[in-house]
């Protein structure tokens, strides 16, 4: 653990705590993630160093000595955006997504047919959602 320590003194990380019931591989560019609601996968993108250790997840930046301000900040922001996707996977497979919608006014109306969401909400024809 200490080396990968070092490796991590002069980069950006985060890292990611793994649930229990979650199982997470690392291939060379894709982390494939298995839960109790499913399976999935993410591909890394390139300038990310992914490594896995017990229950974490570490996310380094690989950033070369000299770069510029923007592109720094463009990697720093695709960083931020891996890692928010990683916590969604892990949500999506342990506890799985759900919506709520409400409608309000008169008039409106939504019904469930098989597996289909029907909304009248005033329109000349109604509005099917799968």
């Amino acid at each position: 653990m200490s080396n990968l320590l070092n490796k991590m003194k002069n980069n950006i990380i985060y890292h990611i705590a793994i649930p229990k019931n979650i199982k997470i591989l690392k291939d060379e560019n894709l982390i494939y993630f298995k839960g109790p609601e499913g399976n999935t996968c993410i591909l890394v993108l390139q300038n990310i160093k992914v490594y896995i250790k017990e229950n974490l997840i570490f996310l380094l930046l690989k950033t070369p000595v000299f770069i510029n301000r923007q592109t720094l900040l463009k990697n720093v922001n695709n960083l931020s955006l891996f890692h928010k996707l990683i916590l969604n996977k892990i949500i999506g497979i342990s506890n799985g997504f759900f919506s709520q919608l409400e409608c309000k006014g008169l008039g409106f109306k939504a019904k469930i047919k098989k597996n289909l969401l029907i909304f009248k909400l005033g329109f000349s024809h109604t509005l099917i959602f799968l």
